[in-house]
């Protein structure tokens, strides 16, 4: 199979997709080859190569996996995320852009900063937290509830050479974090879907990705509620909190309730609040 004839061939199976709903058929056919035969866009398109028997079945998988409904990023087995490729598969949330915004605000407050101590909460694949710590001189704990999504995490910082600088821990929030360990700056993105939006989700999401780290409850806030109040406990004087959110009005008043201070939002580029951000007083 040629190039050319593989791209044909991607572009019919995507176009049968059950249910359908992918777009730009060509665009999505050429990235997946890029990826099976290791090329860029432009040495794709420029080679002769023809396909080995094993590319063509593993290029086949993916693309039949993917017009069967299954995220790309997992089919594929690693997403970029802050310029960095990471494993992904369903042990942990899925990447996104958006949270690109959380780590870039935390790599801001920390430049020029010495030492500090950063706690990755609800860390799941640990790209927020392995992303500071590959940017920065800090030392990362990272958290979860679930030890699958910590198994994925490790792989990752195995994968990024960060083994030294990580810690882990398997917690429900703080309740098994060594007592008395206090932090410069605690980051979490937190499940924060309603309950009952879940349904409304798309299939690939809500069929794929752990519910765990996407059901924020009844009012979407389960877990901030928790967190809110209980990170003071684990920040120093003037300590960080940094959240990613998605509806930011009850996260907001969680924050003037618990007496946070210096708080602040960030929108993402759409215009909407995507991080909230205070300071625990001191």
């Amino acid at each position: 199979m040629t190039i050319y004839e593989a791209i044909l061939f991607g572009k019919n199976i995507l176009s049968g997709a059950k249910p359908p709903g992918i777009i730009n058929h060509y665009q999505k056919t050429v990235f997946i080859l890029c990826h099976i035969m290791e090329m860029t866009h432009s040495e794709l398109l420029l080679s002769n190569s023809i396909l080995t028997n094993s590319q063509i079945n593993n290029y086949t998988k993916i693309l039949k996996g993917y017009a069967n409904g299954a995220p790309l990023q997992y089919l594929l087995g690693k997403w970029s995320f802050y310029g960095l490729d990471l494993y992904t598969d369903p042990r942990g949330l899925i990447p996104r852009p958006e949270t690109e915004i959380l780590v870039e605000e935390a790599i801001n407050y920390i430049a020029g900063r010495k030492d500090l101590i950063v706690l990755d909460i609800c860390a799941g694949s640990g790209c927020i937290g392995l992303a500071v710590a590959h940017c920065t001189a800090c030392h990362v704990y990272l958290s979860d509830i679930s030890r699958e999504a910590l198994t994925l995490a490790k792989k990752n910082a195995s994968l990024l050479g960060l083994d030294k600088k990580i810690m882990y821990f398997e917690s429900d929030l703080f309740n098994t974090l060594p007592k008395g360990d206090k932090f410069d700056i605690i980051i979490a993105n937190p499940p924060y879907i309603e309950s009952k939006e879940i349904a409304n989700l798309s299939p690939r999401i809500k069929d794929y990705e752990p519910i765990i780290a996407l059901d924020g409850g009844e009012g979407g806030l389960d877990l901030y509620s928790r967190l809110i109040p209980e990170a003071t406990d684990y920040l120093k004087p003037k300590g960080i909190l940094m959240l990613e959110v998605g509806p930011a009005d009850g996260v907001l008043a969680l924050m003037k309730k618990t007496r946070y201070t210096n708080i602040h939002t960030i929108s993402d580029y759409s215009g909407n609040i995507r991080v909230v951000i205070g300071e625990a007083d001191a």
